[in-house]
Order: C-alpha cells, then sequence, then structure tokens
C-alpha cells in the first residue's frame, strides 16, 4: 500500500508542482472538514468526558501563563519556530523548483541542477540529525 501511495504521489509530482500542491490544499481541506464533524458530532457521554478535559486543560494553561496576553505572546513567540521545525526532506520538497543549475544544463541533462539539490538535501537531513540529538524544550531547565 505504501509503495502504491508513494507512487502515485510521484505521478503527481511528475505532473507539476503546482498540481501537488492543488491537491494537497484539497486533502488538507477535507481532512479538516472531517475533524469538524468529529468534534460536532461526538458521543454525549464523550462531550462530558471532553468537558471535564477541557476545564482542567484550561486551568492548567492559566496557571502557566495566568493572562490571555501572555498565552498569546508565547503562541507568537512559538509558532515561527514550530513552523521552522519541518524536516529538511520537506523543506527541501518544497524549494526544489528553484534549485539552479550550471549554466551547461539542459531540460534532458540538469547535471548541475540535481548535483545542487543533493546538496540541499544533504544539508537538510544533516540539520534534521542536529536537531533530534537536542533534547525537547520541555526537558530544559528553567
Amino acid at each position: 500500500m505504501t509503495i502504491a501511495l508513494l507512487l502515485v504521489l510521484g505521478a503527481i509530482f511528475l505532473r507539476g508542482f503546482s498540481e501537488a500542491i492543488t491537491l494537497a490544499v484539497g486533502l488538507v481541506a477535507i481532512y479538516l472538514a472531517l475533524n469538524l464533524v468529529l468534534v460536532i458530532n461526538g458521543t454525549p457521554g464523550h462531550r462530558r468526558q471532553s468537558r471535564r478535559d477541557w476545564h482542567a486543560w484550561r486551568a492548567s494553561l492559566f496557571q502557566q501563563h495566568g493572562h490571555p496576553l501572555m498565552m498569546t505572546a508565547m503562541a507568537l513567540l512559538l509558532f515561527p519556530k514550530l513552523a521552522l521545525g519541518l524536516s529538511g526532506f520537506e523543506t527541501g520538497v518544497a524549494v526544489m523548483p528553484l534549485v539552479r543549475g550550471d549554466s551547461t544544463d539542459t531540460e534532458a541533462a540538469p547535471a548541475g541542477r540535481i548535483r545542487n539539490t543533493k546538496k540541499l538535501l544533504a544539508h537538510g537531513g544533516a540539520r534534521d540529525e542536529r536537531d533530534a540529538a537536542r533534547p525537547a524544550a520541555s526537558s530544559r531547565p528553567c
């Protein structure tokens, strides 16, 4: 199954990067809509449990940060770091169409572009290894 999905993904990327992005946006929209249905139509027993969990989570949040403005400030401070936490592979796929090759590269033989893309992916992979070796933020002493 995984190989079949990878082949489909490869075929989509062969058609073009914008087609792949269009498909991804559509899939995310479907995923979010299905999640919304699940959240809205939860069973009554689950809603009661969720309500207790919600209140416990909210109390913990206010105990940690105290004020909604502080929560917002923390979210604004941490979100860019989370967004930049994409692995090198995903970042590489996003920027591969922008990688330049040599002036002698042709459409049939893009040797320089392939070499530069390999450098990009190797650097991203090294970054991932470095990030994985770091302790999680929550385990750091305050």
